[in-house]
This record gives C-alpha cells, sequence and structure tokens, in this order.
C-alpha cells in the first residue's frame, strides 16, 4: 500500500511540474502568433497561437532555424522534381508547406490522424496560400479504423502489442496511400514520419512502390518498430525487392548530413532514410 501510494504521489507532482512547465512556456512566447523561415529566398509562415505549436517551435526554431535542416533541404531539391507529395504523418504541417512552396500547381495531400493537429495543419496551409489538400485520417495497410493515443504528444498509434501509455484514446478511419495516390501523374515524393508504423504504410503501397518514378523519405523509429513486428531490416528488404536504392541521411538534424548506404546494423536511434531509383542526388 506504502509503496503504490508513493508511486500515485510521484505521477501526481511528475504532472504538476509538467503543467506548471507547459504553463510557463506558453506564457513566455505569449505574443508571438507566428513564426517564418526563409528556403531559397522563399519565406514560410507558420502560425503559433496554440500551446502545442508554441512548444513545437520555441525556444528550438527562435530566428528563423530550419527543422531537420539536412533533410528539408532534400525535400526542396526533389520537389522542384515532383508533380506531387504526399504527406504522410504531416504533424502540424512543416513539410507539408515547405514542399508545397516549391510545388506550385502540384498535388499535395497531407495526411495526419490526429484531429487537433489536423486544424493546426490546416491554418498553417491557409496562412501559405497553399492548394494543399488535409485529410484527417490514419494511412495503414488496409481500409480499417485505427485507434491512438492523444496526449503531450499529439498522437501516435497504440502499439499492436499493447501499451501502457497515459492518454486519451482516440479512432480514426485507416485508408491506405494507393486508395488515395495512384492515380496521380508525374513523379511523385513520399514523406512518411509514423512512429514505428512504417511499415503498415508500405503495405499499403504495393501499386506506388512499383512506379518507376517515385522517391520516399522515410524517418525509421527502432524503438517503435519492433512494438509493430518490424524492423529497419525488413523495411530495406522491401524497399530493395522494390528495386529502391536505399540511402541513410547520416546526421538528419545538421545542416547537411552525408549521404551514405543504409546498413540497417548500425541504425541506433531516429534515422531519415531516402529510398529512390535514382542514381543521382537532385541539384
Amino acid at each position: 500500500m506504502k509503496i503504490g501510494l508513493k508511486n500515485l504521489v510521484s505521477r501526481q507532482r511528475a504532472q504538476l511540474k509538467r503543467t506548471f512547465r507547459a504553463f510557463s512556456h506558453e506564457w513566455k512566447y505569449r505574443r508571438l502568433s507566428t513564426v517564418g523561415v526563409t528556403i531559397e529566398n522563399l519565406r514560410v509562415s507558420f502560425d503559433t497561437s496554440d500551446a502545442y505549436s508554441k512548444r513545437w517551435w520555441f525556444p528550438r526554431y527562435l530566428d528563423g532555424r530550419i527543422h531537420e535542416p539536412a533533410v528539408t533541404h532534400l525535400a526542396v531539391r526533389l520537389a522542384k522534381h515532383a508533380q506531387w507529395f504526399a504527406d504522410v504523418g504531416a504533424n502540424l504541417g512543416w513539410y507539408t508547406c515547405i514542399v508545397a512552396s516549391f510545388l506550385p500547381g502540384g498535388r499535395v495531400d497531407a495526411f495526419e490522424m490526429n484531429p487537433a493537429l489536423c486544424e493546426i495543419l490546416e491554418r498553417n496551409v491557409h496562412l501559405n496560400h497553399l492548394d494543399a489538400h488535409v485529410h484527417n485520417v490514419a494511412i495503414t495497410a488496409d481500409s480499417r479504423e485505427v485507434s491512438f493515443l492523444t496526449g503531450e504528444s499529439m498522437g501516435t498509434y497504440i502499439p499492436k502489442t499493447g501499451s501502457h501509455a497515459a492518454g486519451r484514446t482516440l479512432q480514426v478511419q485507416g485508408r491506405t496511400l494507393d486508395e488515395f495516390c495512384s492515380a496521380n501523374q508525374g513523379r511523385g515524393l513520399v514523406k512518411i514520419d509514423v512512429e514505428g508504423a512504417e511499415m503498415d504504410v508500405l503495405s499499403g503501397m504495393g501499386f506506388l512502390l512499383k512506379r518507376p518514378d517515385l522517391d520516399l523519405l522515410i524517418e525509421l523509429h527502432p524503438w517503435a518498430m519492433e512494438e509493430f513486428g518490424s524492423s529497419p531490416s525488413r523495411i530495406l528488404e522491401v524497399l530493395q525487392g522494390h528495386g529502391y536504392q536505399v540511402r541513410e541521411l547520416r546526421g538528419l538534424r545538421r545542416e547537411s548530413a552525408d549521404i551514405v548506404a543504409f546498413n540497417p546494423s548500425l541504425v541506433v536511434g531516429n534515422t531519415m532514410i531516402w529510398a529512390t531509383r535514382s542514381t543521382d542526388v537532385p541539384g
């Protein structure tokens, strides 16, 4: 009984500390309702009026600093050669807005399963006057309802092996990326960031993966992939089985990253890979 009470008190104290930090953070940056970044002389703005956006942006991206600069710059270079873009796990819309800004006239679809994040994402799309389509769905291996936890992290899948994480459970409709994008014409770019469910997304891309003109940027989350019965090695096997060369952006959060052959045995943390059939890095 004493141990249980002690654990309860400890959790309550931790929650109070988190609440206080969140309140202090929101108060400190209360006057900052938008933030902007400049990439290749093009200005892109983001709404920071809500508490989540303030936590995401400040203080790490003050003074115009770029999120995941090496990945962002590669995405921009790929976008210049693309006719359509799909952002799977769009969050508040960093890649949606950046890529769409360099893809005028192209088709842009952003997929986010958390309805609260979809609202932020739509605000950012509208703020930049972009023609991007926001979908409140989960991209999965098939059409089924998906459950996820929402809390401070604003949403993640519940692992298939079960979860003891705190949060509120919500349901959202699942769809495959093939359903949305198979009819798209021309070269495509897909970014996937789904916190462990990478294989689930790829499993619903059977048609798209056969196309010769598709580039994929996939952030691997090895700590979560195990709970989905997947692994970086399995991802590599599937992509190579479809004829893709798979490269790693080593140092994805640095200003520039080394682009090297992907070796799953070397993965120790979140890792960004680029899968392509092209032999050249776009200029």
